[in-house]
């Protein structure tokens, strides 16, 4: 019996390692520049499009997962390993694991936890975190201190700004139609105290969305326009034209 539960261990585990997005299938090289950055084990670093995060290669198994997908998707760590020059191009284990993520559009802020060898934990590496209240664990997040893109071809849809006035230090998310109600992908930014603000980029049309505080919903005070949904919640309305 101890033997069988050991075996679907590491079953589970070489699962998990086949589940691991590769976002550079087809460019190595772009890879390998990236992974050049990496020295030591530490908190997440910003390189142009991508945020590459580290952790301690001594767990079996370090995977990922992130607010914007509501912390449902494992994405698997890797192995770093670099060749020695000195040992005729040998490759050696540097005892890092990494993982490199493109930086979804139009987001700021990154909320994240670990799960090492099936435990999960906020980012030890990282000294900044919080407490969720919608996930009840301390997650640990990364601000993407830089402009956001500014599209150069041709777009159907229309760049739309939320602003929410309140308390100083609240987190505030936003959620609609757009999102098909998931309200963890887009969170408000307090650009000064009391004054929150997200810039989207929508299709035209007729969009309904509330905010978020924490699990409890409400409407945009600043919008008189309100509806009533076909599932029963009281939405503001919003038109992209």
């Amino acid at each position: 019996m101890k033997r069988f539960f050991i075996i679907l261990f590491l079953i589970s585990v070489s699962s998990l390692y086949a589940l691991t997005d590769d976002i550079f299938a087809d460019n190595q090289t772009m890879q390998d520049a990236l992974i050049a950055n990496i020295k030591t084990v530490q908190a997440p670093v910003l390189v142009g499009d991508y945020i590459l995060f580290t952790a301690s290669g001594s767990a079996r198994h370090t995977g990922i997962v992130f607010d914007f997908e509501n912390y449902r998707h494992i994405h698997s760590f890797r192995r770093l390993v670099r060749r020695d020059p000195d040992e005729d191009e040998k490759e050696k284990d540097t005892g890092i694991l990494f993982y490199i993520m493109k930086i979804p559009e139009n987001i700021r802020l990154i909320k994240y936890r670990l799960v090492i060898d099936g435990l999960w934990t906020a980012d030890p590496a990282n000294p900044d975190g919080e407490f969720c209240e919608a996930v009840n664990l301390n997650v640990s997040k990364f601000f993407i201190d830089r402009p956001l893109k500014i599209h150069s071809s041709p777009r159907t849809d229309s760049s739309v700004r939320f602003v929410y006035r309140g308390e100083s230090g609240q987190k505030i998310r936003v959620g609609g139609t757009f999102t098909n109600w998931d309200s963890f992908i887009y969170e408000l930014q307090e650009v000064r105290p009391g004054f929150y603000e997200l810039e989207v980029w929508l299709p035209k049309g007729e969009h309904y969305y509330t905010y978020y505080k924490g699990m409890t919903a409400f409407t945009d005070d600043t919008n008189p326009e309100q509806v009533y949904t076909s599932d029963g919640r009281i939405a503001s309305v919003l038109h992209v034209r």
